[in-house]
């Protein structure tokens, strides 16, 4: 994971999957633990959803993950031995009855390969910047200091955005899903959810949000 850290491209303050002596699981449930403690003693509205990526390893293109290598600047040797890997890829299907004609893949990350995961994560990291940027105004807002916000946590490919409000959340989500078309993936949305609690009566409800997918690969 040196090669996509070093340089400090990757916002490991969000992303914590994969990151060697990090307990990526435990930070990220303290910051929303922090966020939702906060809400509740100040009686102000918070707003979580939790976003999952159908197949997210099997869905990636490979000339996203290029992309992703040389916009963080990763050293040319590696971005060679890394695009060597993800490209030609060529197969069959073969049965006891029929083989097909040989096809390209070109599309998924290589599961059993000890780089995947570092690969994955600068992908990924491409979807996070575009979020941040356009929404890092829009997340949860700390008591304490205005200038403390919190707006997306992330795991792997399990993203979790939290806002003041409902439209704000709704906005993100928005940005995230448009993100994804352009990566040409798609949310898993029966396994996407959310909650909204109302500050001054501390009344959990559903923010009936609309999760959206891409119909061109539903």
């Amino acid at each position: 994971m040196v090669f996509v850290t070093g340089n400090h491209y990757i916002n490991q303050g969000v992303q914590k999957a994969f990151l060697d002596g990090v307990p990526g699981c435990v930070e990220h449930q303290f910051k929303l633990w922090s966020a939702l403690t906060d809400a509740r003693h100040n009686q102000r509205n918070i707003h979580v959803c939790w976003f999952d990526i159908a197949n997210a390893y099997g869905s990636v293109c490979h000339n996203l993950i290029v992309q992703a290598l040389h916009r963080y600047h990763l050293p040319a040797h590696s971005i060679r031995t890394v695009s060597s890997l993800y490209s030609n890829l060529c197969t069959v299907v073969s049965t006891h009855q029929w083989i097909s004609n040989s096809f390209y893949i070109q599309i998924g990350v290589h599961q059993d390969d000890p780089l995947s995961a570092a690969i994955f994560n600068v992908v990924i990291n491409l979807l996070l910047d575009a979020i941040q940027s356009q929404c890092n105004h829009l997340g949860y807002r700390f008591s304490s200091s205005s200038s403390v916000v919190l707006p997306a946590l992330q795991y792997a490919d399990d993203t979790c955005l939290v806002s003041n409000s409902k439209e704000n959340c709704q906005t993100m989500l928005d940005v995230t899903q448009r993100c994804l078309d352009w990566a040409l993936m798609k949310a898993k949305v029966n396994k996407c959810a959310a909650v909204a609690i109302t500050g001054q009566t501390g009344r959990v409800y559903d923010p009936n949000w609309q999760w959206l997918e891409n119909p061109y690969l539903s």
